[in-house]
């Protein structure tokens, strides 16, 4: 067929209302999803969360995707930048607030793991072994700023200092502040990159502190394609699997086997209550009750 007979088909193609296809079907350009980049010092939960949200994203639609890191940022930029769609998915620890104002996912992507908040402190001023829960509230506490454990740890009558991420570790090195609560699956590679840091070995805070993805207002389409691919995952174990191939999973067992737990009490929503019957959750905590118990009859 010569060229002018070829732009005469490709004109009657268009006047029906068809796409004219030259050497196969046409490729769909991937919609672009854009995220954080990582912090320093959180990036192995970095690759743990960019790599769920991969896989909710695989499963909850065949529509292409392509996830594109933009700037660190902490976390009150994190939440701007969802509103002003320089970002389109988040993952946050929850409160009231963050539900009201953007689309929760209302999914535990970290199981539960965050609720467990073990001490780094400086190397040079470790903690005694049995000091009881009256002791650790009169300890100076630093959190990062509009961090919801924050309100956790105050409203259950631990003095809190705020200030920004990079600058706690700093405080806490000059000891200048006593501990640094951090979640059991960020601590070693804080621990790791900052020689002049310990984790505590005695305690471990626990309280209700779930994960979420969140998206802004505007796409709940987004947001229900998150969870529904969530869901998928844990049914057919994939998401499980993620966990488990993630560095700091295995440490994190051990390093709750042991410890004295001080349970309390967080303000979070009824929706976020709901997730404590998610099948992963529950899944998760079996396994850490598990290797507590297989620990406890090592020792004995």
């Amino acid at each position: 067929m010569n060229s002018s007979a070829v732009n005469r088909v490709r004109n009657w193609l268009f006047v029906l209302g068809l796409s004219p296809l030259v050497g196969g079907a046409a490729e769909v350009s991937p919609e672009i999803i854009h995220i954080p980049a990582a912090l320093e010092y959180t990036e192995e939960q970095y690759a743990y969360f960019s790599q769920v949200l991969e896989l909710a994203l695989e499963k909850g639609s065949s529509e292409p995707v392509q996830i594109q890191p933009m700037a660190p940022m902490q976390i009150r930029r994190q939440m701007l930048s969802l509103d002003k769609g320089y970002i389109d998915v988040n993952w946050s620890v929850t409160n009231a607030e963050r539900e009201k104002e953007y689309i929760p996912v209302y999914f535990p992507v970290a199981a539960g793991l965050y609720g467990y908040r073990i001490f780094l402190v400086n190397k040079q001023h470790p903690l005694a072994p049995n000091l009881s829960r009256q002791q650790l509230q009169a300890m100076k506490i630093v959190q990062g700023k509009d961090w919801p454990d924050t309100l956790v740890l105050r409203s259950n009558g631990f003095e809190v200092l705020e200030e920004e991420h990079h600058s706690a570790f700093q405080l806490l090195s000059k000891h200048f502040v006593d501990v640094f609560p951090r979640s059991v699956t960020e601590i070693f590679e804080e621990a790791r990159q900052m020689p002049e840091l310990n984790i505590d070995p005695y305690y471990v805070l626990y309280y209700d502190n779930p994960v979420f993805f969140f998206t802004a207002k505007n796409k709940p389409e987004l947001a229900e394609r998150i969870g529904r691919g969530l869901h998928l995952a844990f049914e057919d174990g994939s998401l499980l699997q993620v966990l488990h191939n993630s560095p700091f999973y295995q440490k994190t067992l051990r390093a709750l086997t042991g410890r004295k737990v001080i349970v309390l009490q967080a303000p979070i929503s009824d929706e976020a209550m709901s997730i404590q019957k998610n099948g992963f959750l529950l899944a998760v905590q079996d396994e850490i009750h598990q290797y507590s118990q297989k620990y406890k009859e090592m020792k004995e």
